[in-house]
This record gives C-alpha cells, sequence and structure tokens, in this order.
C-alpha cells in the first residue's frame, strides 16, 4: 500500500525543489503573473507555502529515518504513511499553480 507512493518520492522531492526554486524566479522576471482574484490568489500561496512546509517536513522526516537508531515497526509505518502522502501533496500544489498563474503574455517578435 505504501510501496507506490514511496518510490515516487525521490522524484517528487526533486521536481518539488525545482518548482520551489523557479516559481519566486519566475513572478520576480515577469515571466509568470497570479491570475486575479482574491481567492486564486490565496489559494496559490497557500499552495506554495503548504508545499514548501511539506517538503521541509519530508526532507527532515527521511533524514530522521536514516539516521535515527529506533527501526522499530510501528514509528517506521508513521513515517511511512506521512511519506507516502507527500506525491498527493505535490500534485495538490501543481493543481493550485495550473490555475493560479498565466504566464506573462510576450510581445511580437
Amino acid at each position: 500500500m505504501f510501496l507506490p507512493p514511496l518510490l515516487l518520492l525521490p522524484l517528487a522531492l526533486a521536481l518539488a525543489l525545482y518548482r520551489l526554486y523557479r516559481v519566486p524566479r519566475m513572478l520576480r522576471s515577469g515571466q509568470l503573473k497570479l491570475r486575479p482574484g482574491p481567492l486564486r490568489v490565496g489559494v496559490t500561496v497557500a499552495a506554495y507555502v503548504g508545499l514548501l512546509a511539506c517538503t521541509i517536513g519530508a526532507v527532515v522526516m527521511a533524514a530522521q529515518a536514516l539516521v535515527d537508531g529506533d527501526r522499530s515497526v510501528p514509528r517506521l509505518l508513521s513515517m511511512a504513511g506521512a511519506l507516502a502522502g507527500y506525491p498527493l501533496a505535490c500534485v495538490i500544489a501543481e493543481w493550485a499553480f495550473y490555475h493560479g498563474f498565466e504566464r506573462a503574455k510576450r510581445g511580437p517578435r
């Protein structure tokens, strides 16, 4: 049950780190802009902050699992459950980004 999402964890983590790095840069350079509407802006900002928090939590949990000597089954299963939900958080954040951002219109060449 936990194995397929856990196999996607490294890919989801890499894509989330790339997205967390690129979104502010693209906003600052004018390549992306927020779509108007207070609800869209709020959901998009909440998705970015949530993805950042989930990414930090996943990295800390994975580091604790690797470094910590406590390998009890209930503890590992609780970590696996939390880490298995990380790819879902990435998909939800991408959905919010898709509906919350729009590419800036380019001028004529």
